[in-house]
This record gives structure tokens, sequence and C-alpha cells, in this order.
């Protein structure tokens, strides 16, 4: 990463200064626990308040730990990127810079070589089913598992599928989305992109709105959830709900050392409110958030195209050859790469 992340120092700085010097009460990680026996634990994600993660999953954890530890666990949450940008959500919860962190793995390209397996073209219906199958592979391929042996782990999920959406142009065949410029997640999905001669533009998500209005990008690859959470059904004017371009998969983290420095019965407490649990929460919200996003695009009237099995065999053409990529790739890293993939797909079959 090219860009130096923000230090504790760095983050207490720019807060303190943003409210006129005032001194602020955030505890930062490994800290420890505050006078009197309670223990605030900061909570930063780049969503706002309304997007449904924060309200569906942080908020009732928050109210939850509280309840369970008759207060004596607190956490402060910190929305709409106010403890750093999406990108860096991952590496400011290794480094300390908040407690606990909430990210996409996608927004860290190489970091996570393996659980990009999840992120894989046409494989998931919906959040929930790629949310079972990303938690076992987790619990059960140790590669994918060291990914984040510098964190705790509380949660990993995926959000709904992603499809192609766009502003003018209809989409219904690999050939209409040839030339234009298509908002991209992350890498794989840029591969799938090129591989049908589309140009990916990569950004978050927090970034589109105003690329798409202004001209910037002909259109995105996004889940449905991201709709009416980001406004975009002001905008674009087609789409492909049968196309599922990717799930996102995203992590929710504490920092090693704040782990560390936790009672022993605290710990026992936030296991049982975390962990696969917590994670099927994450993915339910974002499967009812995106029937909803559906809802709004047609009360819009804006155009659900439909996908024949003739065009659709080609999108998945398309989807194979970044697959055999991805695999020959991890293989080239020394990573099992092919048998990632196949336990994935007999994980997903069984669900």
């Amino acid at each position: 990463m090219n860009e130096r992340l923000f230090s504790r120092q760095d983050f207490l700085r720019i807060a303190g200064g943003a409210l006129g010097g005032t001194v602020v009460f955030f505890s930062v990680a490994g800290c420890g626990p505050a006078e009197g026996g309670e223990t605030r634990l900061t909570l930063g994600h780049f969503s706002s308040e309304q997007h449904n993660i924060h309200r569906d999953v942080f908020v009732p954890f928050a109210e939850e730990i509280a309840e369970r530890s008759e207060g004596r666990i607190q956490v402060d949450i910190h929305p709409g990127g106010a403890m750093g940008p999406a990108e860096e959500q991952f590496e400011a919860g290794v480094q300390g810079v908040m407690d606990l962190s909430y990210g996409l793995q996608e927004y860290t390209p190489g970091r996570f070589p393996l659980t990009s397996a999840i992120v894989l073209p046409f494989l998931f219906d919906n959040a929930e089913q790629a949310t079972r199958v990303f938690w076992e592979l987790y619990q059960t391929v140790p590669e994918l598992a060291a990914e984040y042996e510098e964190v705790k782990v509380l949660g990993l999920w995926c959000g709904d599928p992603g499809a192609p959406h766009t502003v003018n142009r209809p989409i219904e065949t690999v050939e209409d989305l040839r030339g234009l410029r298509m908002r991209s997640p992350g890498r794989t999905t840029n591969l799938v992109l090129e591989e049908i001669g589309a140009s990916p533009v990569g950004m978050p998500i927090t970034e589109v709105y105003d690329a798409l209005e202004r001209g910037v990008i002909d259109g995105m690859v996004s889940p449905y959830s991201t709709m009416h959470n980001y406004d975009f059904q002001d905008l674009v004017g087609h789409t492909v709900p049968e196309l599922s371009f990717y799930v996102p998969p995203q992590f929710f983290v504490m920092n090693r050392q704040t782990w560390e420095g936790l009672a022993p019965e605290d710990q026992e407490l936030i296991e049982e409110l975390t962990g696969e649990e917590l994670s099927l929460r994450g993915a339910t919200s974002y499967d009812a958030e995106r029937e909803e996003g559906l809802r709004v695009l047609e009360e819009r009237g804006i155009e659900l195209h439909e996908v024949s099995e003739e065009a659709l065999a080609q999108w998945h053409e398309a989807g194979e050859q970044v697959i055999d990529g991805w695999i020959e790739e991890r293989e080239a890293q020394g990573l099992p790469g092919r048998e990632v993939y196949e336990a994935m797909l007999e994980l997903r079959d069984q669900s």
C-alpha cells in the first residue's frame, strides 16, 4: 500500500483537532479497560448509519454486548469512514487504529489470495448460501484461515450477488458490455470484465454515485442491496438480476492485542455473540436488502432484463476462463487453489 496508514497518534490528533481540542474518550486498541473496570471498544466502518450492516449487525452487537456484560463492555461505533477509508480498514484493525474493524477483502488486492475464491463468477445465488460456504472454508482450510492470523475473526460473511447495471445501454448478451467503462469492486471482477471486452474501473462503492453522475463510468457491477443504500436507482437505467458476477466477502475482526488484553470471561462472552451466527445475521440482512433493492428498481421503472440460455452460456464461458486462471495463479504461488475451489463447489452444492 503506497499511502501511509493513520497511526494511533494521528487519529487522536485529528479527532481532537476536529473537536476544537476537546479531549476525546476513545479506547484505542491495546489500551486496556477504562477506569472502574469498564472496557470501551472502538468500531470503525466506512458505511453510513443508514446502511443495513450498521443497522442490522453493529448496533445490535453493541447493544447485546453491553446488556450481557451488564454495561462492563461498551462499543463506540464510528461510521462513515471516520477512522479511515474503506481500503484501509483491515490494516487499521491490524495496527490498532481501531479495536474492531469491518470491510471488504477485495479492497486490499493480494492480501487474501484464497478468500478471493468466494469472488469467482457465477457461483452463488444469495448471501446466505455464500456465507455458509465461506465460514466452513475458514474453519477447515488452514491456508485460508492463515490470511486472518494477525487479527481475531468475529465474523466473515458475504453480501448479496453483484450484477451489471448500466446508465443507458440495455444488457442481455456479452456483446452489450463490450467497450463500456464499468465500475468493478476488485481484481477478480476486473478479469471477468476484461474477458468480455469491457473496461473495468476500480473504486470503492462510496465513490460510484459521483462517477456515474459525472459520466466517468458507463455502469457498474454491484449488488442490488447497494441500490437504495447509495441511491443508485436515481442514475441506472438497465440491469440483469440473473447474472451473479460475484459475491463480496466481508470481514469483522478485532485487533489481536485488544483481544489478548480482555479478561477470559469477556472473551467468552464475545465468542458467544460472534462467529457463524453473527456472520449469518450479516448475510440475511444483505439478502433482505437485495429484495428491497429490486423492489425499488421496479418501482422506478428501471428495466430488469432477462438472459436467454444461449446468452447465459456465453457469460459463464467468460467466467470459466477467469476461474481457470485463478486456479493456475494460486497453484503457482504454492497455494491449494484447486483444492479450495473444488471444496467450495462441494459445500455450495450441499447447501
